[in-house]
């Protein structure tokens, strides 16, 4: 089945996914949505903490979904193909609340040579392996942070925040990656290579509201 096609299965039919071709995650969208118990607003399961979706935890074989009433008719709709992979294009961020505490080697370590993903990576954060952003140490309060958010703890290897990251942080800042990015953010995996390139706020915020509409 191509990208984005809607498939219509008959009683007993199965559908295989199969091994990841490009990228980290794909979605599968299915009529009526799964009729799990609304937790905060959201269907979604939140691992750490083992809540949400279907008994806050991995599905497993025989897992039995529930899904709820969809229309008769399978209509077509307005549809984007999968987020290109970040190997091609640096992502774009803007200075963090603290870029000021890192040297000019810790900055040209940051923009000016490439990362790795590290295989300790998930959702909470995605750690990064390479050249060692240096930065001066000082006492930092806890402060909100936000998925995107490059932190860079004191050996120097950054980690970009994820969905499932925290909201209190007490490493330095050094930048943020751009709403726009967020989708190529969320496809990369371990040993994927990431670069960065720094832009400003009003075109990150311009980028930001051409993406939203796109998806209106």
């Amino acid at each position: 089945m191509p990208w984005n096609a809607p498939l219509i299965l008959a009683a007993g039919e199965s559908l295989m996914l199969g091994r990841a071709e490009a990228g980290c995650r794909c979605w599968l969208a299915v009529r009526g949505g799964i009729t799990v118990p609304l937790v905060m607003g959201s269907r979604s399961t939140f691992l750490p903490a083992g809540f949400g979706g279907y008994q806050g935890r991995r599905l497993q074989a025989g897992d039995r979904l529930p899904t709820g009433e969809g229309a008769a008719e399978v209509s077509g709709g307005r549809v984007t193909g999968p987020a290109a992979r970040p190997d091609s294009m640096a992502l774009r961020v803007i200075a963090g609340p603290q870029a000021d505490h890192f040297d000019d080697a810790g900055l040209t370590a940051l923009f000016c040579t490439p990362y790795r993903v590290r295989a300790a990576s998930d959702r909470r954060g995605l750690r990064l392996q390479g050249a060692t952003a240096t930065h001066r140490r000082s006492a930092l309060p806890s402060q909100g942070v936000m998925p995107g958010a490059i932190q860079v703890p004191p050996d120097g290897q950054p980690i970009i925040l994820g969905w499932d990251g925290p909201v209190t942080g007490g490493y330095p800042v050094i930048a943020g990656v751009i709403a726009a990015d967020w989708p190529r953010l969320a496809q990369l995996q371990p040993g994927d290579t990431v670069r960065f390139a720094t832009i400003s706020v009003d075109a990150a915020q311009a980028l930001a509201v051409a993406a939203s509409s796109i998806g209106e």
